[in-house]
Protein backbone atom coordinates (compact mmCIF):
# COMPACT_ATOMS: atom_id res chain seq x y z
CA UNK A 1 0.00 0.00 0.00
CA UNK A 2 2.82 2.76 0.87
CA UNK A 3 4.75 1.30 -2.62
CA UNK A 4 1.12 2.39 -4.43
CA UNK A 5 0.99 5.94 -2.47
CA UNK A 6 4.46 6.47 -2.91
CA UNK A 7 4.17 5.78 -6.68
CA UNK A 8 1.26 7.95 -6.73
CA UNK A 9 2.60 11.05 -5.02
CA UNK A 10 5.57 10.91 -7.62
CA UNK A 11 3.52 10.72 -10.12
CA UNK A 12 1.35 13.28 -9.06
CA UNK A 13 4.39 15.58 -8.59
CA UNK A 14 5.69 14.86 -11.98
CA UNK A 15 2.38 16.12 -13.69
CA UNK A 16 2.01 19.01 -11.45
CA UNK A 17 5.44 20.22 -12.46
CA UNK A 18 4.87 22.66 -15.42
CA UNK A 19 7.02 23.32 -18.33
CA UNK A 20 8.48 26.87 -17.97
CA UNK A 21 10.58 28.84 -20.47
CA UNK A 22 12.01 31.66 -20.84
CA UNK A 23 13.62 34.43 -23.49
CA UNK A 24 15.82 37.16 -23.21
CA UNK A 25 16.31 38.87 -26.72
CA UNK A 26 19.19 41.78 -26.47
CA UNK A 27 20.95 43.99 -29.00
CA UNK A 28 24.51 44.90 -29.15
CA UNK A 29 26.35 48.01 -30.55
CA UNK A 30 29.51 47.08 -31.58
CA UNK A 31 29.90 50.36 -34.01
CA UNK A 32 32.02 53.44 -32.06
CA UNK A 33 28.86 55.48 -32.16
CA UNK A 34 25.70 55.95 -29.85
CA UNK A 35 22.64 54.53 -31.71
CA UNK A 36 19.30 54.79 -31.43
CA UNK A 37 17.10 51.90 -32.18
CA UNK A 38 13.30 53.04 -33.60
CA UNK A 39 11.04 50.19 -33.47
CA UNK A 40 7.94 51.34 -35.29
CA UNK A 41 4.57 50.18 -35.83
CA UNK A 42 1.83 52.28 -37.77
CA UNK A 43 -0.71 49.98 -36.80
CA UNK A 44 -0.01 49.67 -33.02
CA UNK A 45 1.34 52.83 -32.37
CA UNK A 46 1.33 51.57 -28.62
CA UNK A 47 4.10 49.13 -29.57
CA UNK A 48 6.66 51.66 -30.85
CA UNK A 49 9.79 52.08 -28.98
CA UNK A 50 13.17 53.53 -28.93
CA UNK A 51 16.62 51.63 -27.99
CA UNK A 52 19.32 53.95 -26.82
CA UNK A 53 22.47 51.98 -27.03
CA UNK A 54 25.81 53.28 -26.14
CA UNK A 55 29.31 51.77 -28.00
CA UNK A 56 30.03 48.54 -27.16
CA UNK A 57 26.90 48.15 -25.18
CA UNK A 58 24.43 45.81 -24.76
CA UNK A 59 20.73 46.37 -23.92
CA UNK A 60 17.61 44.10 -23.27
CA UNK A 61 14.89 44.13 -26.24
CA UNK A 62 12.50 41.75 -25.52
CA UNK A 63 11.81 39.28 -22.57
CA UNK A 64 9.00 36.71 -22.73
CA UNK A 65 7.94 33.28 -20.89
CA UNK A 66 5.99 30.27 -21.52
CA UNK A 67 3.84 28.44 -19.05
CA UNK A 68 3.48 25.63 -21.65
CA UNK A 69 7.49 25.09 -22.03
CA UNK A 70 7.31 26.18 -25.73
CA UNK A 71 10.07 27.23 -27.79
CA UNK A 72 10.34 31.02 -27.33
CA UNK A 73 12.39 33.30 -30.41
CA UNK A 74 12.11 37.61 -30.19
CA UNK A 75 9.36 38.86 -32.45
CA UNK A 76 9.52 41.63 -34.81
CA UNK A 77 6.57 41.19 -36.60
CA UNK A 78 4.64 44.18 -35.13
CA UNK A 79 7.12 46.77 -36.73
CA UNK A 80 6.78 47.96 -39.54
CA UNK A 81 10.50 49.09 -39.54
CA UNK A 82 13.20 49.60 -37.85
CA UNK A 83 15.49 52.73 -37.84
CA UNK A 84 18.84 52.88 -36.58
CA UNK A 85 20.10 56.56 -35.97
CA UNK A 86 23.34 58.01 -34.60
CA UNK A 87 23.11 60.85 -31.64
CA UNK A 88 22.65 63.80 -34.25
CA UNK A 89 19.17 62.02 -35.20
CA UNK A 90 20.92 60.82 -38.71
CA UNK A 91 19.43 57.89 -40.16
CA UNK A 92 21.97 55.78 -40.65
CA UNK A 93 19.72 52.58 -42.09
CA UNK A 94 16.26 51.59 -42.29
CA UNK A 95 15.26 47.84 -41.79
CA UNK A 96 11.65 46.26 -43.18
CA UNK A 97 10.72 42.99 -43.74
CA UNK A 98 12.03 42.46 -46.95
CA UNK A 99 15.22 44.07 -46.78
CA UNK A 100 17.67 42.51 -48.38
CA UNK A 101 20.98 40.66 -46.45
CA UNK A 102 21.92 40.98 -43.22
CA UNK A 103 18.18 42.27 -42.05
CA UNK A 104 17.47 42.91 -37.61
CA UNK A 105 13.87 40.43 -38.89
CA UNK A 106 15.97 37.67 -39.72
CA UNK A 107 15.97 36.11 -36.38
CA UNK A 108 16.86 32.50 -37.56
CA UNK A 109 19.76 33.76 -39.42
CA UNK A 110 21.05 37.00 -37.81
CA UNK A 111 20.60 36.65 -34.69
CA UNK A 112 22.74 34.43 -32.33
CA UNK A 113 21.16 32.03 -29.93
CA UNK A 114 21.96 30.27 -26.79
CA UNK A 115 20.12 27.59 -24.42
CA UNK A 116 22.20 27.22 -21.16
CA UNK A 117 19.60 25.35 -20.01
CA UNK A 118 16.60 23.55 -21.16
CA UNK A 119 13.82 25.92 -21.96
CA UNK A 120 15.76 29.00 -21.35
CA UNK A 121 16.55 31.16 -24.50
CA UNK A 122 18.83 33.93 -24.89
CA UNK A 123 19.01 35.93 -28.45
CA UNK A 124 21.61 38.54 -29.43
CA UNK A 125 21.70 40.50 -32.51
CA UNK A 126 25.19 42.59 -32.96
CA UNK A 127 24.77 45.81 -34.64
CA UNK A 128 27.88 46.26 -37.01
CA UNK A 129 29.95 48.72 -39.14
CA UNK A 130 27.85 47.02 -41.59
CA UNK A 131 24.69 47.62 -40.83
CA UNK A 132 24.95 51.13 -40.52
CA UNK A 133 27.00 51.69 -43.81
Amino acid sequence: MKKILLLGFAALACYGCDPYSTMDADITNTTSQNLSIRFVSSQFVEDNKTLEIASEETVLFQQASSTTGSFLEPSLVQFDSVYIQNASEEILKIFKPTTPGRNIYGVEAFWSVREPSKRQYFYEYQITNEDIQ
